[in-house]
């Protein structure tokens, strides 16, 4: 979720050249107010299901891997 919101910041402040830190504080500042005047929120949906699903090498099913004793 935080690459997401990086994003956003990254597509909304950075996609023109800023000539100072100055200025570039300033369109966080106002980017950062008004997504939290708008309550912006991430619907984030991806489960650990879908990630085992995905992304088998990262998100084993370790249940298939437990030994009988």
């Amino acid at each position: 979720m935080a690459e997401i919101e990086i994003s956003i910041f990254q597509r909304g402040c950075l996609p023109r050249r800023i000539d100072c830190l100055a200025t570039l504080c300033r369109y966080i500042n106002t980017l950062e107010l008004k997504r939290n005047r708008e309550h912006a929120t991430i619907s984030w949906q991806f489960t650990t299901n879908d990630a085992r699903d995905k992304l088998q090498h990262l998100y084993p099913d370790l249940s298939k891997n437990v030994r009988a004793h």
